[in-house]
């Protein structure tokens, strides 16, 4: 029975040290590289100032504030780059792009990641505003293979969406975040979780206990 414990113990150990080593370290742009939104609507007016912040297109989704209206209006044509907290590629990024409420017509935006290993800025696809508030998705397989140092996003949306609506300022930058990208295994988290060494701990001393007493 014991020895049946032990050998339950070990498998669960190694289960929870693969699963943990498989998450992915999910963060979000903490700083602004560069900022360069033309600063105009579709009409040819000035942006609101309170959408030309661009430290709101950092941490997370947010809402307005009094100062901010929580994400940064590229203008047409306009950019941003922005940088994580490490090296990231692999796994999926997200876009969150904030929407007028009610029938809006489509922003959009290109996405260049910047390889270290090519020291270059390299396409990574598009993205736009139809997925709301969840945010739009796109991978980074293969893109950086020694990992990608910053993201910039170009808007190209289509100014004809918007014949009827001269205020329209393109793609609005709420957050984004990317999949950290692990320089000494690859991809993912390679340490384990305390509680996943501990339970490798758990099982390896009741395997010892175990051949001690079948020894006896």
């Amino acid at each position: 029975m014991f020895n049946s414990v032990a050998r339950v113990l070990c498998v669960a150990a190694v289960f929870l040290a693969s699963f943990s080593s498989a998450q992915a370290t999910v963060v979000y742009a903490n700083s602004v590289i560069s900022a360069d939104s033309t600063g105009k609507n579709l009409g040819g007016g000035a942006i609101a100032a309170n959408r030309l912040i661009a430290s709101a297109a950092l941490g997370g989704p947010s809402a307005s504030t009094a100062s901010s209206a929580g994400f940064y209006s590229l203008g047409f044509g306009g950019s941003i780059t922005l940088g994580f907290s490490g090296l990231f590629g692999g796994g999926t990024a997200t876009f969150f792009e904030t929407t007028n409420p009610g029938p809006y017509g489509t922003e959009s935006a290109d996405v260049f990641v910047f390889d270290v290993a090519s020291n270059l800025f390299v396409f990574a696809g598009s993205v736009d505003n139809l997925a709301g508030g969840l945010g739009d998705s796109l991978s980074f397989d293969g893109l950086c293979l020694s990992g990608c140092s910053s993201l910039k996003l170009v808007d190209t949306t289509a100014k004809a969406a918007f014949a009827n609506d001269r205020s329209a300022d393109g793609f609005d930058v709420n957050a984004v975040s990317v999949t950290l990208f692990q320089q000494l295994t690859g991809r993912g988290n390679s340490v384990p979780e305390p509680g996943s060494v501990a339970l490798v701990g758990l099982a390896l001393a009741a395997l010892a206990a175990s051949r001690r007493k079948s020894q006896r």
